[in-house]
């Protein structure tokens, strides 16, 4: 079983070590990109960096997994399973304010309740089979929203397909969650024997 593993914002494919060393044994897709740039720039680089060959799933946290989703409604014959973990599926209000700071990553124009990518998220409906992983234990002080300490509970649960389940865990501790690690191998493993 191949999976790939997308990371999000600052961030890097050794996100996901701890999830990757608890579950079965199984071929690791270890994708970095430039999560700075602008997400089609990212959609190019992890495009190339997907398996060529064969059937695959794919995990994204965060900005990973709206690329995830991305990719997954692209490979739609190839792609087996699709997880997504702390995911802004309905944009970031915040990135609307950061958009006018000098200096701000070009991705954050992408991530805005009103973009492009955005939208057309809101608007899919992939038969894959889809796992989301809600994470509700942050808190951020900017919004009264209920949030995991980035993204918004009500942005994480806005993809408008698949299964969702909650996590009492922040934005990075949801990636080294014991529930997280179980749902992952219940739901990528037990359904490829």
């Amino acid at each position: 079983m191949q999976i790939a593993y997308i990371h999000g914002l600052n961030s890097s494919h050794r996100s996901f070590n701890y999830v990757q060393a608890k579950l079965p044994s199984h071929d690791i897709v270890p994708i970095n990109y430039s999560s700075h740039q602008p997400l089609r720039d990212s959609m190019d680089e992890v495009r190339k960096r997907l398996p060529k060959t064969g059937r695959f799933s794919i995990v994204g946290h965060s900005l990973g997994g709206v690329l995830a989703v991305l990719m997954a409604a692209e490979h739609v014959d190839r792609v087996d399973n699709l997880v997504t973990i702390s995911a802004p599926f309905g944009g970031s209000k915040a990135a609307t304010a950061l958009r006018w700071v000098p200096g701000h990553p070009k991705v954050i124009e992408d991530i805005t309740p009103t973009s492009g990518k955005i939208e057309l998220i809101s608007q899919l409906k992939l038969h894959t089979p889809t796992l989301s992983i809600i994470s509700t234990g942050g808190s951020l002080p900017t919004t009264p929203e209920p949030n995991d300490s980035i993204v918004t509970v009500s942005s994480q649960r806005a993809l408008p397909f698949g299964r969702k389940v909650e996590v009492k865990a922040n934005h990075f501790e949801v990636l080294l969650h014991e529930k997280v690690v179980q749902l992952l191998e219940n739901f990528l493993f037990e359904h490829s024997a």
